[in-house]
């Protein structure tokens, strides 16, 4: 059998698909399947043409206006959550695994359920 590494919703007269990045088993032994997604830190996303300039930015505390998985956190339910709950709901996908990053380094991963997002 070949698997398929997309899902599919109609919705009216429209067909969206959507990709599967990851497939895994949750502590029941269930499938579960979710997204996988990067996420630069907001100085690069708030000037993207001049990105070079933020290399050196990083996520070092937990909590504050900069600097911070707080900060990124924030700008990620802010910005980020509408259009990944719906690239999930298309696929059927129970969560997504986030990486924050500032394109050379990797500052942590955080798996968020859909649940969580809603």
């Amino acid at each position: 059998m070949t698997e398929d590494y997309f899902r599919y919703m109609k919705s009216g007269k429209m067909f969206l698909r959507s990709q599967i990045d990851t497939r895994g088993i949750d502590g029941d032994g269930n499938e579960i399947v979710f997204e996988l997604k990067t996420r630069a830190t907001s100085p690069m996303r708030y000037d993207i043409s001049n990105y070079i300039d933020y290399l050196d930015y990083e996520v070092g505390k937990l909590k504050g206006q900069h600097s911070s998985y707080e900060r990124e956190y924030y700008d990620l339910v802010r910005g980020g959550f509408l259009k990944y709950i719906m690239q999930m709901k298309i696929g059927q996908m129970q969560g997504a695994t986030i990486a924050y990053h500032n394109t050379q380094k990797i500052f942590g991963f955080e798996y968020i359920a859909l649940q969580d997002m809603e």
